[in-house]
Parts: C-alpha cells; structure tokens; sequence
C-alpha cells in the first residue's frame, strides 16, 4: 500500500498544469472565419458561436451561454466541442465534429468516396487514388465525404491519395 501511494505521488508531480483557454476576440474569430472560407468556401459562420483556442492552437466551439461563466481562476482544459487544429499557413485541421459542422455546405477541398473506400478510411487507412477531388487544393486538409453526403472526417490532401488523421480511438475494426 505504501508503495503504491508512493508512485501515485511521484506520477502527480509530474503532471503539466492546464492552460486555460482563451477566448477569442471578434479580430481574431474574423481571422478564423477567414481560413475556413478561403479553406472550404463554406456558409458555416462563427460569430454564431463562442471560439476559444486552448493548448496546441485546437479551437474550440461553444454556446455564447457559456461564457457569462468567469473561468479567470480555474484551469480549464476544454469547454464545447473539438471544432479543430489551426495549422501553418493559414489552414485548418478539422476534427470530425468540425468537418461535419462546415462540410454542409462547403464547396472546396470536398473529397468524396465511394462506399468501400469510406470504410477502408473509417479503419484508419489512406487513400490511394481519389476520383472526386478536382476541387481540392494539394498540400490542404480536406473534408472526406461518401457519395451519399455522409461526412466521415477530414484528411490531408497531397499527391492525389488523402493521408488519414482519424484518431484511433474513431476507427472501426
């Protein structure tokens, strides 16, 4: 017993304080607003939403409700929903939340796959060749949809095959 509070204790010493999130000013969330239409030309708008960015540049989504909370003295890791990952020049890593939010109505970097290769990429596979991609920049994070308008995630576009980013604990097996 007495080791076992032992390690507990060394393992709490080691942990990393949380960063809080930031809210996002309206300067800011215009920024934001600006990547996701140059990125995927999608009717989605922020100023709809509470936009915090909190550690690793994610973004976070939440009811404007929220914030008359005063979040000033505690260390909060997450409030809302995972929207996303803001990335080098200006583009955005969608989370499947995210891509499903914007994909709606986005009409750029909009890959779409048939049935079979949808599941392969719900297994965590890349894909090969992508026939629907003519609207896909190279080298930019796109919004992966079945041929039905299924959004399944969101993936990085380049060389014609989409590198797969869904988490492993998303997969299917």
């Amino acid at each position: 017993m007495h080791a076992k509070k032992m390690k507990m204790k060394m393992r709490n010493e080691y942990v990393k304080p949380a960063r809080s999130l930031e809210i996002l000013d309206k300067r800011e969330r215009e920024r934001l607003q600006e990547i996701l239409d140059k990125n995927y030309k999608s009717g989605f708008e922020l100023k709809d939403f509470g936009v915090m960015s909190g550690s690793e540049e994610r973004i976070w989504l939440a009811a404007k409700e929220v914030f008359a909370f005063d979040f000033s003295k505690l260390p909060v890791n997450s409030v809302g929903l995972n929207f996303g990952k803001l990335k080098q020049n200006n583009k955005m890593r969608l989370t499947i939340e995210g891509a499903q939010l914007v994909g709606e109505s986005a009409e750029r970097n909009v890959a779409v796959v048939a049935d079979m290769v949808a599941e392969r990429f719900l297994r965590g596979e890349d894909i090969e060749a992508v026939k629907n991609a003519e609207n896909c920049e190279e080298h930019n994070f796109v919004i992966v949809k079945k041929e039905k308008g299924e959004i399944i995630g969101s993936a990085l576009f380049a060389e014609g095959k989409l590198k797969n980013f869904l988490p492993k604990s998303r997969r299917i097996i």
